[in-house]
């Protein structure tokens, strides 16, 4: 069963500090005949979602990629699957400016 795929980007300074908001893009998460718009408020909701996670993690916390990472994935997933009772694959692209 194809439960899509979600990707998150997070562009963060040297402390860990977001330099954007997080992005949201999901494929086969949604149907494409969305009248109502429900997968873009999902796709919001999965990034403020995501924005809190990482606001909650310490600071040094924030130091690494991988920590960073796994709590966006987590966040975006939690949002994601109750949409659509689906489990999407959910990946986080981390950049450092």
């Amino acid at each position: 069963m194809n439960n899509g795929v979600a990707f998150v980007t997070l562009v963060l300074d040297g402390d860990g500090e977001l330099m954007a908001e997080p992005r949201v893009v999901a494929q086969g998460v949604f149907s494409t005949d969305d009248p109502d718009g429900e997968g873009e408020a999902a796709l919001i909701a999965a990034a403020e979602a995501v924005r809190t996670a990482l606001a909650a993690l310490p600071r040094r916390a924030r130091d690494n990629d991988q920590t960073v990472g796994e709590a966006a994935r987590i966040a975006a997933r939690r949002v994601l699957k109750p949409e659509r009772d689906k489990r999407p694959v959910v990946e986080v692209q981390v950049v450092r400016i």
